[in-house]
């Protein structure tokens, strides 16, 4: 993360050296599905304002990533929601492999079916929220130490207090949800 970080910092300096950079860490904000990320940057590059997102990997996973020219599908849809709440059509992945600091830029272009894809992802969120509001919690299709919730980056706020809640009941690998809420798939 630490490398990220500093990756993040590093070429964002490029960017205002260049004179083209708008902001960097933009505080992102959305109500109706309630998002809030901080967009790595934003650059005005020929008179358009686009979006941006840096990423740090490995020398082989850059590698797939440059013979490809495609993000994880993870990834896309981050820049993809960063885009469509922000109303703009371009963005780009800068990636940095780890090992010898070389850059590789992958061009993103909104398109009606990546909007859809978006629009997809935030039913699905605008479900889970309601759930969460109406204090229904949904069976789990994964235990916490699954493959899929081990590394997601809001496990705390979904495991953290329904774990200490059933773990005295029935286990911290309990599923004893009401409502069947399907996990959200992202094209890969």
């Amino acid at each position: 993360m630490d490398s990220g970080t500093a990756a993040g910092e590093r070429i964002a300096n490029l960017y205002e050296e260049a004179g083209i950079l708008i902001d960097a860490e933009y505080d992102l904000r959305h109500e109706d599905p309630p998002i809030h990320g901080y967009v790595d940057l934003v650059v005005d590059w020929q008179d358009e304002e686009m979006v941006g997102e840096v990423k740090t990997t490995t020398a082989e996973s850059w590698n797939i990533r440059r013979a490809s020219m495609k993000p994880p599908g993870y990834q896309l849809i981050q820049l993809l929601i960063y885009m469509y709440v922000m109303k703009r059509e371009k963005g780009f992945f800068v990636i940095e492999n780890k090992n010898t600091h070389e850059l590789l830029i992958i061009p993103i272009k909104m398109t009606d079916e990546r909007k859809e894809l978006v629009e997809m992802v935030f039913e699905w969120m605008r479900a889970v929220k309601k759930a969460s509001d109406e204090d229904t919690m949904p069976t789990r299709p994964f235990t916490p130490r699954s493959m899929q919730c081990k590394s997601c980056p809001v496990w705390d706020d979904c495991w953290g207090g329904y774990v200490k809640q059933t773990a005295k009941r029935e286990g911290a690998d309990a599923n004893p949800g009401v409502i069947d809420l399907p996990p959200l798939e992202l094209p890969k």
